[in-house]
């Protein structure tokens, strides 16, 4: 097996983790990043909630059209059903890989629009690992045992 079927295996895997049971992904990192926004960056309660709504959707939407146009669309990619389970065995790498995806994505998200939002970088990159570390934990804790 090369690299590029591993990764996008994965990619798909976690895509379809990502639209399932790693949805509340997206809601919980919403939460972590405006508290960490509003108490580390003392930026008020409005732009919180915009910048990390808007962090959060653009990973998202970015990670769907990413596989959905160029993974299964452009090179035909399709879920292999019978070795799914090797890609993610659980649910924990699950929510992790999840998280470091939309961490990497969000982090390129920041460092592309921080020439309008105007904040402290570094904090920001650091917001961003620890809220989605955080939401995996959050998230590992709240499902059911044996999915």
């Amino acid at each position: 097996m090369n690299v590029l079927t591993l990764l996008s295996q994965l990619f798909i895997s976690e895509w379809i983790w990502g639209l399932t049971w790693g949805f509340y992904h997206n809601i919980i990192n919403i939460l972590f990043m405006i508290l960490f926004m509003k108490f580390f960056l003392r930026t008020s309660i409005v732009s919180a909630v915009l910048i990390a709504c808007s962090a959060q959707l653009a990973a998202f939407m970015f990670f769907n059209v990413f596989v959905i146009s160029i993974l299964i669309l452009g090179f035909g990619i399709e879920y292999d059903v019978v070795k799914g389970w090797t890609y993610i065995p659980n649910q924990f790498y699950a929510s992790f890989f999840l998280g470091l995806i939309f961490a990497l994505i969000q982090s390129l998200f920041f460092f592309i629009f921080n020439k309008y939002l105007k904040l402290q970088l570094s904090w920001v990159f650091v917001i961003v690992i620890i809220s989605n570390a955080l939401t995996i934990l959050t998230l590992n804790m709240m499902l059911p045992e044996n999915l």
